[in-house]
């Protein structure tokens, strides 16, 4: 069993602490799920989105498992909230077709709710507070990094890009890292329809990439840095770029041959919908390795 597969065992065993927590936000009764290790003080805050799909209660339990980041909330010593979206999906800033989202719900205000409501039950360091997703929840941390930049120590999307519709203006410079497989079938590398076109478009990822440089005042070329090849067998390989000379830490890390799916993981659907999984990196150390380095 691996050190990540032994974590997420014993989170599920029960040997975390964790509750759902209610909130009532712009009229809608909403929740959260809250890993918060005992003894914690002066923690810090990692704000973790789920993927668009069903509605349901659980999803954000289901979340802290299938990343294995409430696990590592407990071994590493912070503070995790996994919230649940209005009807299975985030208002991410996208025109999507009638179903999935309503331009009119207030996520964002739902979000930054949950951090003072999180607050309010745990010792947490305002200043190290950090967002990140997975999918449609990669592309709300965007929102959240250019709505609210000022609230934020870092951010980490994986598996999205930027919606193109997305009005972008951080306020400060925030690091940045996006986590992409250069084989996503839902979120093209090189942008445009997702997930075939009914849910908007995004921006490739060379595209959002160089958005951050831009607004991270990033004056030097990227760096690439190969990463090991810790399983030959999975079709992928994994390196990092760097972004050199700039205010906020901004990088990628690029997962080759990798899919719509989290680095790690499970194959949670068949390889020809979502694409390979990656297993040379994990995912949740991706998220907190470098999230874990910022301080606001």
């Amino acid at each position: 069993m691996s050190a990540r597969a032994a974590l997420v065992a014993l989170w599920l065993s029960g040997c975390a602490v964790g509750e759902y927590v209610a909130l009532e936000h712009d009229g809608e009764s909403r929740n959260y799920y809250l890993a918060s290790p005992e003894g914690l003080d002066e923690a810090p805050l990692l704000l973790v989105m789920h993927g668009g799909g069903p509605a349901g209660r659980r999803k954000g339990r289901r979340m802290g498992a299938f990343t294995g980041l409430a696990a590592l909330a407990e071994s590493e010593g912070f503070v995790a909230a996994f919230p649940s979206s209005l009807a299975g999906n985030w208002n991410d800033g996208r025109e999507l077709d009638a179903g999935y989202v309503s331009a009119d719900t207030d996520d964002a205000g739902f979000l930054l709710a949950v951090i003072d409501d999180v607050a309010e039950r745990a010792s947490i360091d305002p200043s190290r507070v950090y967002v990140s997703g997975i999918s449609n929840g990669g592309f709300m941390t965007q929102r959240m990094l250019c709505e609210h930049a000022d609230r934020f120590a870092a951010g980490v999307s994986v598996i999205a890009t930027m919606p193109t519709t997305l009005t972008c203006a951080p306020s400060t410079p925030v690091p940045v890292r996006f986590v992409l497989g250069t084989e996503d079938p839902l979120v093209p590398w090189e942008g445009g329809e997702v997930a075939g076109g009914d849910r908007g478009e995004a921006l490739s990822a060379d595209t959002a990439f160089a958005f951050w440089r831009a607004h991270n005042q990033c004056t030097g070329e990227p760096v690439s840095t190969e990463l090991p090849d810790a399983d030959p067998e999975d079709g992928t390989t994994a390196r990092v770029e760097r972004a050199q000379d700039c205010a906020a830490p901004t990088e990628r890390v690029v997962l080759d041959g990798g899919g719509h799916t989290w680095p790690g993981g499970v194959q949670y659907l068949p390889e020809r919908t979502v694409g390979r999984v990656s297993h040379d990196v994990d995912g949740a150390e991706l998220v907190w390795g470098f999230v874990s380095e910022q301080v606001r």
